[in-house]
């Protein structure tokens, strides 16, 4: 048991940790905050959930007081969001800031951000990060300490030359990090090059068994248009003492929330467009019992902590594995049975394998509830209730029932309309439910055996684009991996990529606000588009 005062850290650091609820360190905390501490490089190979952030957080705050600026590389727009505002939590006591730089937003505020100098710690995707060193927007070389957090999905997403241009920008002259959850070669090759004699810590394992103990988990195989019926027969069959519902945005969250209510479920939104005190009333309505249903962006991920919390559904899957163990953490906690259910669509597979692979198992495979097992299900729960009730003599009542069949009133009758009407005011009746379509296959893993198809975008060689930029838009923007991302043919003014068909409206709909080198992305089909370049399993 390491305490974080063992560490030497600085008040303002030590304050913040006690803010965030952090008193012991993890044991990839414990392990590497000393080594970074006095300047050495470091590898850490650690499961996503068990601290990492934090681990390499600490001391690119605590050099960031003693002026020495930090520089953190993230795979994602949303993993480089994510640690920004974590190293703002740390550094929030020191006045100490982190700026975020990422494709798909806007350029020119990021260099005007830049040039504004507020901030201590930059946390960049790559592409992003070279486009502004390439513009002369930054200068690199005055990155104290580098951490390149996810190492491996960098590679994957074919960030190498990105990273590397980036490493030899900075110079030699500088304290490198390289956390990644596997070790494959490029990784080894990577470090040899860049690192200088680093120490390697390695924490295997810990991530299931502190992160999802008590928490039962599923995979719901879907199609797009199945998630909201899914839900519903998930919510209704379950019957929740108090349910998380992850979506991506804020947008999405609220269209969520007035789906339910059509279907007759008492849902409440939660996110950062909201202001601090109506959050917080609704989290004391969730806590209260009051709000069963709560659909959250992310920003409910952390440190929410309410006991009524049965279950968490991931909506939308997570693009990165810690957040999915930070979502499902916020149940099965403080001893407390929980339950978590990730929506896969055929897209979402690759995010699947990350998760499971983080995970160290396969999450058990779970079929949305029939017709008759909501109605059961909804039987069950009338029952319930009706049996919790407590029974006490109400002549008064009594007689007005004894007036009714007095008067001719079926008692059976009477007392399935009062049930209804009760049922009705309890929120104990079956919503209604989307026609079943054609049945699923006995393995959901077979549906996702989907084919690619060609589309066009309007940039090429003439903008500068590399097959790097491509790929970072569609994961960034799309919301695809890089491993759903096929072939991709670079020409002088155009390029085309192979991406899932399932998939093409929704990719087509985020490009529409994304830019590549400057120029705003157009897309369109290119049927029956001759790739140049041969599959990736040839390559």
């Amino acid at each position: 048991m390491v305490k974080f005062d063992s560490f030497s850290l600085s008040e303002p650091v030590l304050r913040a940790l006690s803010d965030m609820g952090f008193e012991e360190a993890s044991p990839i905390q414990a392990a590497i905050v000393p080594t970074l501490l006095a300047g050495k490089d470091a590898i850490g190979q650690a499961q996503t959930g068990t601290g990492k952030t934090a681990a390499f957080g600490i001391p690119l705050v605590e050099a960031a007081i003693k002026g020495v600026p930090g520089l953190v590389l993230a795979p994602t727009r949303e993993l480089a969001q994510q640690v920004c505002a974590e190293l703002d939590r740390i550094g929030q006591h020191a006045g100490i800031k982190a700026l975020a730089l990422y494709g798909g937003a806007a350029f020119g505020p990021q260099a005007r951000a830049i040039q504004s100098g507020d901030y201590s710690i930059l946390v960049a995707t790559p592409g992003r990060l070279r486009d502004h060193i390439e513009r002369g927007t930054l200068a690199p070389e005055s990155a104290g300490i580098v951490v390149l957090d996810e190492a491996d999905e960098m590679l994957d997403m074919g960030f190498l030359e990105e990273v590397e241009a980036i490493l030899e920008a900075v110079g030699p002259q500088r304290q490198t990090l390289l956390f990644s959850a596997t070790m494959p070669e490029p990784i080894v090759a990577l470090a040899d090059r860049f690192l200088k004699d680093p120490e390697i810590v390695s924490v295997a394992g810990e991530n299931r068994s502190v992160a999802t103990a008590n928490t039962t988990q599923y995979a719901v195989a879907v199609q797009h248009h199945e998630k909201l019926d899914a839900l519903v027969r998930i919510l209704t069959a379950e019957r929740p003492t108090g349910a998380l519902i992850f979506r991506h945005t804020r947008e999405t969250v609220d269209e969520l929330v007035m789906q339910l209510r059509g279907k007759g479920i008492r849902a409440e939104a939660l996110h950062g467009g909201m202001v601090q005190s109506l959050r917080e009333a609704v989290l004391d309505r969730l806590r209260q019992g009051e709000t069963k249903v709560l659909v959250a962006t992310n920003v409910a991920a952390r440190g929410l902590d309410v006991d009524t919390l049965s279950h968490v559904v991931n909506y939308d899957a997570p693009r990165e594995a810690e957040a999915y163990v930070h979502r499902i953490g916020r149940t099965g906690r403080a001893g407390r049975e929980g339950r978590s259910f990730l929506f896969v669509t055929p897209g979402d597979r690759g995010r699947l394998r990350g998760i499971e692979r983080a995970l160290g198992g396969r999450l058990e495979w779970f079929e949305a509830p029939s017709d008759e097992q909501v109605r059961e299900a909804v039987r069950a729960n009338t029952e319930q209730w009706l049996a919790e009730q407590t029974l006490q003599t109400a002549e008064d009542h009594l007689r007005i029932v004894d007036g009714l069949v007095e008067k001719g009133a079926n008692p059976r009758v009477l007392a399935a309309k009062l049930l209804g009407l009760l049922a009705r005011h309890e929120g104990l009746v079956a919503p209604p439910l989307e026609p079943r379509r054609a049945p699923r296959p006995a393995s959901p893993r077979r549906e996702f055996a989907g084919a690619h198809v060609a589309v066009a975008l309007n940039v090429g060689r003439e903008d500068g684009v590399r097959p790097a930029d491509i790929v970072g838009a569609f994961a960034n923007e799309g919301g695809l991996t890089g491993g759903e991302i096929g072939r991709i043919d670079i020409l002088a003014r155009m390029s085309v990529v192979e991406v899932p068909s399932d998939r093409v409206e929704e990719v087509a709909e985020a490009m529409r606000s994304t830019t590549i080198r400057g120029r705003a992305l157009q897309m369109r089909p290119a049927e029956r588009w001759q790739f140049r370049a041969p599959p990736k399993a040839m390559r």
